[in-house]
């Protein structure tokens, strides 16, 4: 009975399920959220003593893959080895390169990852590399992977490669109707894994499984990273700083270089982060909706994949809108007192 409470409590507050996005900003796939009906229904149930309902109607016990959630790959490749993790309750970020030993081009439609230590992977970000950046990278260190930073990937070329993302909970989604993410022969799976704080020493090996076309693609999927650099922030004088003891938000701009139809957007920010907007102006003046998230939450992150693509012409501008709070009213602020950030 405690736990029907709890159940109650956490759907009425909307703590669960877990989904950030506005409702009806935008359509996407796998939207995981209760409606104000089906919540009122599972508080009504709970109120009446939960009773079971009709045992012939029960569906089946659910079946967890334990190779893969959505079929047979046609490469898994894995860690060289296992990577020690410190018990010293501290975030890991680092980086892998992981050779997927590719002989010829292949047409990417579908990335899962399949973390060997579940507890300890917060979320993962991949990158091809086909420059051999990263491998060299690797090799200037002793131990297996290197600490992870933002410079290693803006000199690697590597930053616009990016793949889709792991995060926990989160279905792979597969491409289709032709399209896909071109994958090079001799190219490196170049890994980002954010290793949430342990108390205790562990370790992970963490494998990756990769789906190709059956039939060449005619549409090729690319990414673009929109970084707080090189112009983007046109407020609070185009620096991305965060005074101790103060409340901003960011507006970073993107310009489409090329027609495009938009397929997917993930929002990501750390601790300090409290809010997200992204929209985009067509050159005709029209406004698309494509994310907005009033209350962020770190744990519980996502790649918003739309329902329906977004055709996006050619000097389209889509903004963001970032809020972080670095005062002591953020109880997630890491620091104490405030810091600069």
């Amino acid at each position: 009975k405690n736990n029907d409470a709890m159940i109650k409590y956490v759907t009425q507050i909307q703590y669960m399920p877990p989904w950030k996005a506005e409702i009806n900003y935008q359509q996407y796939q796998k939207e995981n959220y209760l409606t104000p009906s089906e919540i009122q229904l599972i508080s009504d149930w709970v109120d009446s003593g939960s009773p079971q309902g009709n045992s012939a109607l029960e569906p089946p016990l659910p079946v967890f893959a334990t190779g893969s959630q959505i079929g047979q790959p046609d490469l898994t490749i894995s860690f060289a080895q296992p990577h020690p993790i410190n018990g010293n309750n501290t975030d890991e970020y680092r980086y892998f390169v992981i050779p997927t030993g590719l002989t010829q081009d292949k047409d990417l439609v579908a990335l899962e990852m399949r973390p060997g230590n579940t507890s300890m992977v917060h979320h993962a970000l991949f990158w091809e590399d086909t420059t051999g950046q990263s491998a060299a990278d690797d090799a200037q260190t002793p131990e297996y992977g290197y600490p992870s930073g933002t410079l290693q990937i803006l000199q690697s070329g590597n930053l616009d490669k990016q793949l889709p993302t792991y995060v926990p909970g989160q279905k792979p989604t597969v491409l289709s109707h032709g399209m896909a993410y071109k994958m090079h022969a001799g190219s490196d799976l170049l890994v980002q894994v954010h290793y949430a704080p342990s108390p205790v020493p562990t370790s992970d090996s963490s494998s990756f499984n990769l789906f190709f076309a059956p039939t060449p693609a005619v549409r090729y999927v690319k990414s673009h990273v929109m970084v707080p650099f090189f112009g983007t922030i046109v407020n609070n004088g185009g620096i991305f700083w965060i005074p101790a003891n103060q409340t901003r938000e960011f507006h970073g701009v993107y310009t489409m270089p090329e027609d495009a139809s938009l397929i997917s957007t993930m929002p990501h920010m750390h601790k300090l982060g409290t809010h997200w907007e992204v929209y985009a102006v067509k050159p005709n003046g029209d406004t698309v909706p494509i994310v907005k998230i009033n209350s962020w939450d770190f744990n519980w992150q996502s790649n918003f994949d739309l329902k329906h693509p977004l055709h996006l012409p050619q000097g389209t501008k889509i903004h963001g809108f970032a809020g972080y709070d670095n005062t002591i009213a953020n109880i997630h602020n890491p620091n104490n007192p405030p810091k600069d950030i």
